[in-house]
């Protein structure tokens, strides 16, 4: 599945995205989470894509999750992490820890992949939605490839915020949804 089906599925869902989106912040997050390079806004970090498709320029950490969950029938989990501990100094990924969760479902009796996701710190105010639609994505994306149903999307944050040049654009969000 592709980025405008998970965004098509999303704003069906959430219409608050879509009408208060901001096409260039979206753009670059979209961009954080598939293409491989460093991110010069960052410090010149590595993106979501290398630190999860190239982590430490040696795993494809997808593919493990993929391999790990599919090959064996009896594993019901598979962890990685975007944090590379010997090169981030200045940047510190706000999404850190990515927990994909296999369970049966009660009723139908399917195999059901759940995504539970730790991010240090999201901006509310621009990026944090779209983190949840490439995340969303990523998930649909795995449980395909390991033949099973997508579940939920699980998000701790330990620092919700909005920086104060946000603050009438989060106000008109949280107005337009009482």
């Amino acid at each position: 599945r592709d980025n405008l089906e998970v965004e098509e599925a999303m704003q069906k869902q959430y219409p608050v995205i879509d009408k208060y989106k901001d096409q260039k912040e979206y753009d670059w997050m979209v961009a954080n989470f598939t293409v491989q390079e460093e991110v010069k806004e960052l410090f010149n970090a590595n993106s979501y894509a290398v630190r999860l498709y190239n982590y430490m320029n040696s795993k494809n950490q997808i593919d493990w999750v993929i391999r790990r969950l599919k090959e064996n029938p009896l594993q019901r989990s598979a962890t990685l992490t975007t944090f590379e501990p010997l090169t981030d100094e200045l940047y510190i990924p706000c999404v850190s820890l990515l927990d994909f969760q296999k369970r049966v479902d009660e009723t139908s009796n399917e195999d059901v992949l759940d995504f539970y996701v730790y991010a240090r710190s999201l901006d509310f105010g621009t990026k944090a939605y779209v983190n949840m639609v490439m995340l969303t994505q990523l998930l649909w994306t795995v449980a395909e490839k390991t033949d099973m149903k997508p579940g939920k999307l699980d998000l701790t944050v330990k620092s919700c915020h909005y920086r104060l040049d946000s603050v009438d654009k989060v106000k008109r969000i949280l107005n337009d949804n009482k």
